[in-house]
Order: structure tokens, then sequence, then C-alpha cells
């Protein structure tokens, strides 16, 4: 008994193959690309202006708390004083904001019991 199929035999013509993976490719990027139109991408949600506000005035009570104990105006600890510093406007003073950024996630300056 002798079993009929493709044994033996290519499913394709030899340099076929090449040819239709670059085709399905082509056609592929191009289906993607178009959808693309389709799906615009998300905007994120600003916060409403009100919760900045709350976020930056409980800042502002962390800092003039444990902060402006040794960075004020007579101390300057550091060579800087945050007892003018309000964290709404901290892009006005860009390096002062960069040092204390670059401090706090260490600890460095933290006082003990914080």
């Amino acid at each position: 008994m002798r079993i009929s199929g493709a044994v033996g035999r290519r499913a394709w013509p030899k340099g076929e193959t090449m040819k239709t993976f670059s085709v399905l490719s082509a056609t592929l990027g191009v289906l993607l690309v178009s959808l693309g139109d389709r799906y615009p991408e998300t905007t994120r949600a600003d916060p409403p202006a009100s919760v900045i506000e709350q976020g930056a005035a409980s800042s502002n009570d962390v800092i003039q708390q444990y902060c402006v104990r040794c960075h004020n105006d007579s101390a300057l600890r550091g060579n800087m004083t945050l007892e003018q510093f309000d964290l709404a406007t901290a892009e006005d003073n860009p390096e002062l904001t960069e040092k204390m950024i670059s401090k706090v996630p260490s600890r460095y300056d933290a006082p003990t019991g914080c």
C-alpha cells in the first residue's frame, strides 16, 4: 500500500519561500502602519491644579518642619537656606531644587528621628 502525499517533495518551489516571506512581511507592515492611524495615542490626564497645590503645600510644610532647622538664613548649613523655598516655584531655582532632590533619597541630610 502506498500513501500519497507530499513526502519527499517541497511544498514551495525553490526560491519561492523567501519571496513569499518578503511579501507577507511587507503586507503585515503596511497593515500595522495603517491600523496605527485608527488608534491614536492616548494622553494622560493632568491632575487638577488644586491637587498640585495641596501636594506642594504639604511638602512645603515638611520642608519647613525638618529642613529649615539647619538650612536657614542664620545657620546656612550646606551654604543654602530654605526659609523662602516654595515647591510650587521650584523651577525658578533649579540648582537648589536639584541639591535637595539629590540629598533626600539618601537621607544624607535628614535629622535623626525622621
